[in-house]
């Protein structure tokens, strides 16, 4: 079955106009301040270079089995591009013509309608074709993107473009693909991430320093008897903590644990 027969898990600018009750208009604002900053603040969780250099991994690994002309755009969680990736000259001039280039934000607010655009208004993967697009460079695409999403939260976005002849159904799940694998690798380079995750989760509930270690190594399906040899106290005392943690929490079993704190 056609990719597109399927049940969706993607987004069209149709769909925002229909999810929002907003007019096409509205969103389709028209592209007339183009905003390029020179610099931007490096996430410290996520540094920028880590998140390039993830990106150029992965490609480097498929780049020879895309069979058409395409660029990437990799953005920070606001729109603004941190990278641009491709091998195709007629691509890149195309792109320096219209003076798009690292620190360009491409925000609905600035840049109207393009596939980073919408998936940062829908917070998934999100498809415009052609002449969807505001701005006229776009015109001549069409474009998908994927957020790089962590336990719920966005660190980016990634697009492909191409001739907007192509057909779109490959790339929809190739982004969805590279997004993942991108993900998965941003993971093992920055432990920094997932300790921040944790610990944001923790202040949500109000869990004490000690209920944080507990229900830590309680989510990686340690015992009781486990846990207080790890952290030198008392069984007993280990079983009351995991009981007011699942009281603050409003759960009831260690699956539940696991899936709020998704280590």
């Amino acid at each position: 079955m056609d990719i597109l027969e399927c049940e969706r898990a993607w987004f069209t600018v149709d769909d925002v106009d229909k999810k929002s009750n907003n007019s096409l208009c509205e969103f389709c604002q028209p592209w007339s301040n183009l905003k390029t900053e020179k610099s931007f603040s490096i996430e410290e969780l996520v540094p920028y270079e880590v998140l390039v250099e993830v990106l150029h991994s992965e490609l480097a690994k498929v780049t020879e089995f895309l069979l058409l002309p395409f660029v990437f755009f990799l953005t920070d969680q606001a729109g603004n591009i941190i990278n641009i990736v491709s091998p195709f000259e007629a691509f890149q001039k195309k792109v320096d013509h219209f003076g798009i280039r690292s620190g360009t934000n491409l925000s609905k607010q600035f840049s109207g309608v393009n596939a980073v655009s919408l998936a940062m208004e829908v917070k998934s993967i999100a498809v415009v074709r052609g002449e969807e697009h505001s701005m006229p460079m776009f015109k001549e695409w069409n474009c998908v993107c994927a957020p790089i999403m962590i336990n719920g939260c966005i660190y980016g976005y990634i697009d492909i473009s191409f001739e907007a002849e192509r057909q779109i159904g490959f790339s929809i799940l190739f982004i969805k693909q590279l997004s993942e694998k991108i993900v998965l690798k941003l993971k093992e380079r920055s432990p920094k991430l997932i300790e921040y995750r944790f610990q944001e989760k923790c202040d949500s509930y109000r869990l004490s320093p000690r209920e944080r270690e507990v229900a830590y190594h309680w989510s990686l399906r340690k015992g009781a008897l486990q846990i207080s040899n790890d952290l030198n106290v008392k069984e007993g005392t280990v079983r009351n903590i995991v009981k007011s943690i699942y009281s603050k929490m409003d759960i009831s079993e260690r699956w539940e644990l696991i899936e709020i704190l998704k280590l």
